[in-house]
């Protein structure tokens, strides 16, 4: 039995190198045994500007152009910690309508919650250095939860 499956197998290679061309001139050219396959990846990303009008020039000279993950525990145990991977970010900047800014803060204050700890002493330096500069109130301390603003 185990003859005749090695038979059949080997008649099935024989077959598709026969249509083919030949087995040992196909070349893959996305793997590389023993090393590190590279995987690009484009990523658009958009920045949204709520209620700023940026400097574009400034912005786009801080934002990464590039990245790549990393195993940090691998690079413990003297194994490569290079996945691979390596993402390319375009970003598309987009200015927020007043229409939209507006939806987005009555959105935040049905979110805020009274947070329980009074301003800590960089909020209070913000507020002093900056109280001229915006109308917003910032002598209260509130609690946003993160996923629900996301959501």
């Amino acid at each position: 039995m185990r003859r005749r499956a090695l038979a059949v197998a080997a008649a099935v290679i024989a077959a598709v190198a026969a249509t083919t061309g030949s087995a040992a001139t196909t070349a893959y050219t996305a793997l590389d045994p023993g090393g590190v396959t590279e995987f690009p990846e484009q990523v658009t990303v958009n920045v949204v500007y709520v209620g700023i009008t940026p400097n574009l020039a400034q912005v786009g000279a801080e934002l990464t152009a590039t990245s790549s993950p990393v195993i940090r525990y691998r690079e413990f145990s003297g194994e490569p910690s290079d996945l691979g991977i390596r993402y390319t970010y375009a970003y598309n900047h987009v200015a927020a309508d007043a229409a939209w800014r507006n939806r987005l803060y009555a959105e935040l204050d049905r979110l805020a919650g009274t947070a329980t700890e009074p301003l800590t002493l960089f909020q209070q330096q913000y507020n002093d250095e900056s109280a001229n500069e915006r109308t917003l109130d910032g002598a209260k301390n509130q609690y946003i939860d993160a996923p629900s603003v996301e959501a």
